[in-house]
């Protein structure tokens, strides 16, 4: 029998019964992320469980439906743990992207070939293309 106490719906029972799968979990998305990462998959299970206690009122309907919205707020935690530490610590614009575009149509990029240009403020400096 689950115990009273609780956050918004999630037993203290259910976060114990899963709290090894969401170890788990977290450690192969930073593995994922390849060498440098400074996040420990305890310090991403224990943010995505503030995320999750802070912003869900609604009771989740199961163990699975627990771990996947888990597993969403963890990818969203870790994006923003990268984010922070890109070199431009924002998100790409749209208008970006299209000067981008621009500009390799144009004739300043004529002797541009076979290069990768990214737009993405710097995340693939840290791995995260």
């Amino acid at each position: 029998r689950a115990r009273t106490a609780h956050a918004h719906g999630v037993t203290l029972d259910l976060v114990d019964a899963v709290y090894d799968d969401l170890r788990r979990l977290a450690g192969s998305l930073l593995r994922r992320r390849g060498p440098g990462q400074t996040l420990q998959p305890t310090a991403l299970v224990h943010e995505a469980w503030l995320k999750l206690d802070r912003g869900s009122r609604d009771a989740w309907t199961s163990r699975t439906h627990f771990l996947a919205s888990s597993a969403v707020t963890m990818r969203h935690v870790l994006v923003n743990h990268v984010r922070d530490r890109t070199p431009m610590r924002r998100n790409v614009t749209i208008d970006e992207v299209g000067n981008a575009a621009a500009f390799l149509c144009s004739d300043l990029a004529s002797a541009i070939t076979g290069d990768i240009l990214y737009v993405d403020t710097g995340f693939h400096v840290l791995g995260m293309t």
